[in-house]
């Protein structure tokens, strides 16, 4: 569940901003030491956000304020796919937004993205995504496609193949 509340207000008439808090919250949800043995370790996190818009351009800052995932000093060699040397807590970690949307022709909606996730005190799993969207309303529902990539190692966001056992 995505829990979520802020404050937007004009700078000028221009330039809106924006702040506030968003949690992310995973019930029952735990991290595994091992494939299928849970601990008490939760994902949940907490940000706080800060944001600008002028006409079709968004940009928000996010900076956690708990750790990022769950990821700290005590889960780091078992959080990700691959292990890591314990560097204490991951609060701080900042997430950089930056997006555009246009109305073209028969409105049809394109948006541009960027962002950039720069994973404090654990550089290794910081990484940078990107879409292009194509979208359109038709008898009241919106209809979309998207690119999306990211590079984010793969040797850190990785699904196990839990096939064939009980996890």
């Amino acid at each position: 569940m995505d829990l979520y509340g802020g404050y937007r207000f004009a700078i000028t008439p221009d330039l809106t901003g924006d702040v506030g808090a968003l949690h992310y919250f995973y019930p029952r949800a735990r991290l595994n030491s091992t494939s299928g043995v849970p601990t008490n370790s939760k994902y949940n996190t907490t940000e706080i956000y800060f944001a600008l818009t002028q006409g079709n351009f968004n940009g928000t800052l996010s900076i956690a304020v708990s750790d990022y995932f769950g990821l700290n000093g005590a889960t780091a060699s078992f959080a990700y796919f691959k292990a890591l040397p314990d560097r204490g807590n991951s609060s701080g970690t900042t997430y950089l937004d930056l997006s555009y949307g246009v109305n073209m022709c028969n409105q049809v909606m394109l948006g541009l993205h960027a962002g950039h996730t720069s994973v404090r005190r654990y550089t290794k799993l910081s990484h940078t995504d990107s879409k292009l969207s194509v979208g359109k309303e038709l008898a009241g529902a919106m209809f979309n496609v998207a690119l999306v990539g990211t590079n984010a190692g793969s040797r850190f966001y990785q699904i196990a193949d839990t096939a064939g056992t009980n996890a």
